[in-house]
């Protein structure tokens, strides 16, 4: 985790269900994706960096690990950082995949839509 770097977040979309408290982690995002949009899937790349979490994909984007809670823009140099729901409660119709596929591999990390 990076603490020095500006998180470059905006969105006003709301992806966190606050039925339950929420796990909510600041992390950084693998430069080159372009905007990631709040209510996305991630999973983490070999650098330990957030990526869009893609189910076909071999490797590790194929293991989801949260949600981006707000939107990223990654085309900054290095990546950004931005807020990730990493267990706790979502809207369903706020997850710009809600897949039943991405849904269980949601709630086998603990995340609940």
């Amino acid at each position: 985790m990076e603490f020095n770097k500006k998180e470059t977040q905006t969105t006003t979309k709301q992806v966190v269900n606050h039925t339950y408290p929420p796990v909510i982690i600041s992390g950084t995002f693998a430069a080159g994706s372009g905007v990631i949009q709040a209510g996305t899937p991630v999973a983490k790349d070999a650098n330990k960096k957030y990526i869009p979490y893609d189910a076909q994909a071999e490797g590790s984007a194929s293991s989801v690990v949260g949600v981006a809670t707000k939107d990223v823009d990654t085309d900054a140099a290095g990546g950004a950082v931005g807020a990730v729901i990493r267990m706790g409660m979502v809207h369903a119709e706020a997850l710009t995949d809600n897949s039943p596929e991405t849904l269980e591999a949601l709630a086998a990390e603990k995340i609940f839509a």
